[in-house]
């Protein structure tokens, strides 16, 4: 999987994925904060990173 972070937008590449998302705030776009994990019994990726302003709310965040 290869995860791309520039300011405000993610772009994920997992192939057949890819995923581009546009956040209401930046992002910290160190590589060694970004953990990615893939879990093969769920079938999911984990993906953690960190806001470049630590409690800063980002709005339109809904779960599907």
């Amino acid at each position: 999987a290869d995860i791309c972070i520039a300011e405000n937008t993610i772009i994920f590449n997992a192939k057949p994925y890819y995923l581009r998302l546009r956040l209401s705030g930046r992002l910290d776009e160190n590589e060694d904060e970004v953990k990615c994990t893939y879990d093969v019994d769920e079938g999911k990726f984990f993906i953690n990173m960190k806001k470049l302003i630590p409690g800063e709310v980002f709005t339109d965040l809904g779960a599907f």
